[in-house]
């Protein structure tokens, strides 16, 4: 990762009509570093790197978290995941959060409402 330094340097030379080639030659980045720069820079106006949880690898979930996963849907069973992932601002993606429900926390979603996968068996017989 390149310094704050270096990427404003790297905008700055940008706004002065240096080319992606001599400013990848300059600073000894690669032409795909400054494209990225530019791009998060026109979107963003800043050359900080992003820092969005919902991004890369998911982080591990402690077990405190999976309880307050639990007792959300108990509390709430007709809650939809985005909501989940908002209301306890998790640091995972909501694809993932919605596999470790059902995958790990064994929740199932039927009727608009989530159910623990053994509550819903035993209902059934």
């Amino acid at each position: 990762m390149y310094g704050r330094e270096t990427r404003e340097k790297i905008i700055e030379q940008r706004k002065q009509g240096w080319t992606i080639r001599k400013i990848a030659l300059e600073n000894d980045v690669s032409e795909r570093m400054i494209y990225r720069l530019i791009e998060l820079y026109q979107k963003t106006g800043s050359v900080a790197p992003r820092t969005s949880k919902a991004c890369g690898r998911p982080g591990k979930l402690t077990q405190e978290m999976l309880d307050q996963i639990c007792e959300a849907i108990d509390k709430e069973p007709g809650i939809t995941i985005q909501r989940l992932q908002a209301q306890l601002d998790l640091p995972i993606c909501v694809s993932n959060l919605n596999e470790i429900v059902r995958e790990k926390l064994g929740y199932v979603y039927k009727g608009g409402e989530r159910h623990r996968k053994s509550d819903q068996e035993a209902a059934e017989h």
